[in-house]
């Protein structure tokens, strides 16, 4: 038996056949064309490509995952039409001379190296978002097939990492826990696993070889460790602690509807987080008491325009009816923001109302000014005429 720890990102257990992930290794050559030009169309076509099936796996991922976490490939989207990056690319395949596959790799490998190197945590995990774009666009430049398929057997997956595209391709239903040797508990790995409720393991010091895949496998989520090829005894234990756990949830469930009452008789709520507004159906099927903490942010970063400021109100109202607390306290709850504690009083909010309507009038009549002093240019004459220097 072998035993590997790591930083456990949801607790639980998983017992099943141990499956190492590898990724399709690439090696990019540095080729010198003759016609730079064809390979900047070559680039751009494999780019549009790239942002259709960026597409298509975030339409994917919000049905499987949620809007929050299919939010990422909005992301992509995004990274794979930044100018810095689109502009690297292209000086590099006209000033150089080279193939475009070249060229996206060492941009890559640039860009990743700058987000490596950032001090925030977030900004560093970043590093992978440019390497699974990169290696997205090389992919299609050498026509390689980008599935991140499963076998027909239930798996306990362990890779060095996963991209977000990779994790999102994955069969669900196939997936009993994540271990991954680099990561951490900002990855997207982690980050799926917390939304699918399986157990997994980040940082994990173990080999991706023979000596662990296909042997029978234990993720123990609520120490980070992972049993290769367990005992009898360590898997009986194992197995005996899973329906327990499995007991517990079960019994959970049967409080559904009742109310939150401490044994000395004190009343409490138990309310949800949430990140978008679908959420809204697993508040209510797990019998929230309300809605704690709303990620409005996601919706700012997604949406600049009205129908996302109108979306992001409406939610709010949402998520602060019957004083709902919309920015909640960790400090002291009674402390909580609350649409009622934290609105103006009504005089204040009356007047405000009022000089409102003013702005528009006033907003036209300094674009009616401006554009009058604008209709007329200033003579030769008035300026000998005027006692200012110019």
């Amino acid at each position: 038996m072998q035993i590997y720890q790591g930083k456990s990102v949801f607790s639980g257990i998983a017992i099943g056949k141990i499956r190492v992930y590898k990724k399709n290794e690439r090696q990019v050559k540095r080729v010198k064309v003759e016609n730079p030009d064809a390979e900047m169309a070559r680039f751009e076509e494999a780019k549009a490509k790239g942002i259709a099936q960026l597409g298509v796996l975030y339409e994917k991922a919000c049905k499987e995952v949620g809007e929050a976490n299919a939010a990422i490939f909005e992301v992509h989207q995004m990274m794979m039409e930044d100018d810095g990056y689109n502009e690297s690319v292209e000086n590099i395949i006209k000033s150089q001379g080279v193939n475009a596959e070249y060229a996206v790799a060492t941009t890559g490998d640039n860009f990743a190296q700058m987000f490596s190197a950032m001090d925030d945590d977030y900004m560093r995990e970043r590093a992978a978002d440019v390497k699974d774009i990169s290696e997205r666009l090389i992919s299609i430049l050498n026509g390689d097939d980008t599935d991140a398929s499963l076998n027909d057997e239930p798996a306990i997956i362990v890779a060095d990492d996963l991209a977000p595209s990779e994790t999102v391709q994955m069969d669900k239903d196939k997936v009993l826990s994540f271990v991954t040797v680099h990561g951490s508990l900002n990855s997207h790995t982690a980050i799926l696993a917390r939304t699918m409720a399986i157990p997994a393991l980040v940082g994990t010091p173990l080999p991706l070889d023979e000596s662990v895949d296909g042997k029978l496998g234990i993720v123990d989520g609520s120490d980070g460790t992972i049993y290769v090829d367990p005992d009898e005894e360590t898997l009986a234990a194992m197995q005996k602690r899973r329906t327990e756990e499995e007991e517990k949830k079960k019994l959970l469930l049967t409080l559904k509807g009742k109310e939150n009452i401490t044994l000395d008789g004190q009343k409490i709520l138990l309310y949800a987080n949430i990140g978008n507004i679908k959420d809204l159906a697993a508040v209510m099927q797990n019998d929230a008491g309300g809605i704690g903490l709303f990620l409005v942010a996601v919706y700012c970063l997604a949406y600049y325009r009205l129908l996302g400021v109108l979306t992001v109100l409406s939610l709010l109202l949402l998520a602060g009816w019957n004083d709902t607390a919309y920015y909640p306290s960790l400090a002291d709850m009674q402390s909580s923001l609350t649409i009622r504690n934290s609105s103006s009083s009504l005089f204040t909010l009356r007047t405000m109302a009022w000089v409102s309507l003013f702005v528009p009038f006033v907003a036209a009549y300094i674009w009616y000014a401006w554009r009058a002093m604008n209709r007329r240019p200033i003579t030769r004459e008035e300026i000998r005429g005027d006692d200012h220097q110019y």
